[in-house]
């Protein structure tokens, strides 16, 4: 089997595999690895049976099936001990969506919870915390929660 021949695993596996080898990785080394924004895209369409746009679409990362509904998806692991108040990355005021999607996943790259936010009230509340971005704790507040497992954040 040639190394771009995946035909043989499951993405279901690749991802729990990559859960595993990232919270070992930090675990390790106290890093992480730049992989949560993958396993949230994989886990959010998974979950809430959303699918990737076909053709691109400006700050669009997932859909839902009629496609009223049109995601940036935002992502944190949240971990135990964290020194400061976990932040949202900036949210891009362009582009055709029309809510934000927060995945949260915990020390083990497991998604616990997912969050939505619409347009407005993304914009309207990122712009009072300035960058266009804020806190997770604040998302949470004004944020709906759409999913949550048994699995603590």
């Amino acid at each position: 089997m040639n190394s771009g021949d995946l035909s043989n695993y499951h993405v279901g596996e690749l991802m729990e595999q990559t859960r595993s080898l990232a919270a070992d990785y930090r675990a390790s080394t106290g890093k992480t690895l730049p992989v949560g924004g993958e396993i949230a895209l994989y886990d959010a369409a998974r979950l809430l049976e959303l699918n990737e746009p076909t053709s691109p679409l400006a700050g669009v990362d997932l859909l839902n099936q009629d496609q009223s509904q049109r995601f940036q998806v935002k992502s944190r692991a949240m971990f135990a001990g964290a020194k400061s108040a976990p932040r949202l990355g900036s949210i891009n005021p362009n582009g055709d969506w029309t809510h934000i999607l927060l995945v949260l996943m915990n020390e083990s790259y497991q998604t616990t919870h997912l969050y939505t936010l619409s347009r407005d009230t993304a914009l309207a509340e990122a712009k009072l915390g300035g960058k266009n971005a804020m806190t997770v704790a604040k998302f949470k507040v004004i944020g709906e929660c759409i999913w949550s497992s048994d699995v603590p954040a």
